[in-house]
Order: structure tokens, then C-alpha cells, then sequence
């Protein structure tokens, strides 16, 4: 048999891990979201970060609601993002209530106030959403590249903090990884905060 392409290592990882999140029960979803939420709470206690960018969950995805409550709460301004699905691109925006956002594209909750338009910020913390990872830093997406090139367009102005967030289900031995994809810092799931580079837990 021939050796699969990187593309198609990749297709046969996403397919697989989709089926297995398919499996979740809401009652675990919320649950596992909930636990995945407190371990960023507590690591962001311990940070003097003002800024973060935040995904708005899919129904399969983990949710992220308590993590922005609490950053509302603290003084930590929440950003997020709003797509351009023909380019494959998003600009990100200052949100200051689950109000402010409305239904986009692929039914993802969106920002769409135009004056909260944050085009200059680089948040000190990015969470992004993903179908698999690994605990070498791989992130396998969705394939359209949407962080992957917001990052590479702005990720070199203020380095931020990159972390991954899915439950244990979605993790994997290995990721294969092209040179525009970029690594996670860290990766958080209902089980632990994975400090992905000296492999410290929080």
C-alpha cells in the first residue's frame, strides 16, 4: 500500500476523532467543559494578562462560556472572532456580552457590533478550538486554516499565548504538521493544563 500523503494522514485523523466526539453525551460535554474551564480559571489567576481570544463553541466543541464570564469579571478583555468564509480569514472583535454576538457562518456565534472591530489588538492569550491534538503541541483543524493564518499575520507583533482546548477524547499520539501550521503552548482539557513545552501540568 502506498504511504499516505500528510494531507491524507490528516483527513483519516480528523474523520476518526469526529466519529469519536460524535459519542459524547451533552451531560459529559457540559461536565468536561466545565472541569476544562476551572483549570484555565486557575492558571489565569496566576497570570497578569489583560486580553484573550476566545472561539464561541459548537455544539460538539468544549465550551469556553465559564472562561469568558470570568475574564469579564476580572478586567480581562474578551475578543473574538468574526469569519469571512470566501477568504478563509477572520478579524476579531471586542465583546463585551454573549449579546453582542449573533449566528455566522457555519451557525457560529459571531461578533457584529462594528465599532467593537479590534484590528490592531494581538490578545496575550489565544484558546483555539480544534478536532484533534496531540501533547507535542499539534493541532489538527477543521482545514480551512482560519488560525493558521491569523497567526502567521499577527502572531510575530506580540507573541501570545497559544492554547488548545478539547476534551481527552480528542487527543492523539501524533500530528502531523506542515509548516504553516503552528504549534500549541499549551492544551487544556477536563483532565488537566498541559504546559506542552517542559510537559508541566498545572
Amino acid at each position: 500500500m502506498d504511504k499516505l500523503t500528510v494531507q491524507e494522514q490528516k483527513q483519516t485523523i480528523r474523520e476518526q476523532v469526529k466519529q469519536a466526539r460524535k459519542r459524547v453525551t451533552v451531560a459529559n460535554r457540559l461536565s468536561w467543559s466545565n472541569a476544562a474551564n476551572i483549570h484555565i480559571i486557575d492558571w489565569l489567576r496566576e497570570q497578569t494578562y489583560t486580553s484573550i481570544l476566545v472561539y464561541s463553541a459548537l455544539p460538539l466543541e468544549l465550551n469556553l462560556t465559564g472562561t469568558i464570564t470570568w475574564c469579564w469579571r476580572n478586567a480581562i478583555n474578551v475578543y473574538m472572532p468574526k469569519t469571512n468564509p470566501s477568504e478563509h480569514t477572520f478579524t476579531i472583535y471586542e465583546v463585551g456580552s454573549l449579546d453582542e454576538l449573533q449566528s455566522g457562518a457555519m451557525g457560529i456565534q459571531e461578533p457584529y457590533l462594528q465599532q467593537r472591530l479590534a484590528n490592531n489588538v494581538i490578545p496575550d492569550v489565544i484558546i483555539v478550538p480544534g478536532v484533534a491534538f496531540d501533547r507535542q503541541g499539534g493541532r489538527l483543524g477543521y482545514g480551512a486554516g482560519y488560525y493558521d493564518r491569523w497567526i502567521a499575520a499577527n502572531g510575530q507583533k506580540h507573541k501570545p499565548v497559544i492554547i488548545g482546548a478539547a476534551f481527552e477524547q480528542q487527543l492523539v499520539s501524533h500530528i502531523p504538521m506542515e509548516e504553516h501550521d503552528f504549534p500549541m503552548d499549551m492544551l487544556v482539557t477536563e483532565y488537566k493544563l498541559y504546559h506542552l513545552q517542559s510537559e508541566k501540568v498545572y
